[in-house]
């Protein structure tokens, strides 16, 4: 049954959808930034000793270029965990919110079937009354 709160609930479900996808895609940026910062942090293990057998090589600038982007990825990562806890705090609020209207929802409806299951009593009652008024005038006049 159609209630007044439909286009409502439609509405913050899309919503919702929207925020889910969102937190699909903000999650799936800080998975790929966390696996970049392991990779470079595997990279600069891996180079270390070799860095170190060898004086000659010029690896202060190149362990400087990955201190520099592991920054800039932690930089990344805050902004990723801070945006997914933003999206989180939306969606649940979104997801309250629809809860809400959908309770009002279903109050209105059994509201309605309450109006509609009084008026078939009523209709019931006024039925039985006629036949009962019938009956007692058929008597009346038969007695008379």
């Amino acid at each position: 049954m159609k209630t007044p709160f439909c286009v409502a609930a439609g509405i913050r479900q899309r919503e919702l959808d929207e925020l889910r996808r969102a937190i699909t895609a903000e999650h799936a940026r800080l998975d790929h930034t966390v696996e970049r910062i392991a990779a470079i942090d595997a990279a600069t293990t891996a180079e270390r000793p070799i860095a170190a057998r060898e004086w000659t090589s010029a690896a202060d600038h190149y362990f400087g270029r990955l201190r520099q982007e592991r920054d800039l990825r932690l930089m990344e990562q805050s902004r990723a965990s801070a945006g997914l806890a933003d999206l989180r705090e939306r969606a649940a609020s979104a997801l309250a919110s629809l809860r809400a209207i959908e309770e009002a929802a279903a109050s209105w409806r059994n509201d309605a079937r309450r109006r509609i299951d009084a008026a078939d009593q009523l209709a019931s009652d006024d039925r039985a009354a006629a036949v009962h008024v019938r009956r007692v005038a058929a008597d009346r006049k038969r007695a008379a």
